[in-house]
C-alpha cells in the first residue's frame, strides 16, 4: 500500500495490458465478461452434469488452486514491483527483494501457478 492507501494495481494492470496491445477499457470489459460468465456456466454444469468429477478430486484441485492463489497474493503483498513480465523498473525505483517468498524461490509468481 502506498501512503494514500491506494494499491499499485492500476499501474500493474496498465503495464500488463500495454504489453499485449489492449486498450484499458477493452481489457476491463473482457475481464468483466469472463468473470460474469463463470457463474451461469457453473450453474448449468451443476444442473446438467456436464462434468462428472469425483468429490475427492475436486477437493484436491480446490486446495491446490487456493494454495497457488495465496502464494501469488503473498508475492504481491511482499513485492510491489511484481509483474508477470521480467523487466527492470528503474522509473519506479525498483530494489531487490529478498524477504518473504523470495527467501525461498526467486521466481515466485511462476511457482504459485
Amino acid at each position: 500500500m502506498t501512503q494514500t492507501g491506494r494499491t499499485t494495481a492500476p499501474v500493474l494492470v496498465r503495464a500488463i495490458l500495454s504489453l499485449v496491445g489492449f486498450d484499458l477499457f477493452v481489457g476491463a470489459v473482457l475481464v468483466l465478461f469472463a468473470f460474469c460468465a463463470v457463474f451461469p456456466l457453473a450453474g448449468l454444469d451443476a444442473r446438467f452434469l456436464w462434468s462428472a468429477v469425483p468429490v475427492w478430486l475436486a477437493s484436491v484441485g480446490s486446495l491446490l488452486s487456493s494454495g497457488g492463489y495465496l502464494g501469488s497474493v503473498w508475492v504481491s503483498a511482499t513485492n510491489k514491483f511484481a509483474e508477470p513480465t521480467v523487466r527492470i523498473q528503474s522509473e519506479r525505483g525498483q530494489t531487490v527483494i529478498s524477504t518473504g517468498p523470495y527467501a525461498i524461490e526467486d521466481r515466485t509468481l511462476r511457482a504459485g501457478r
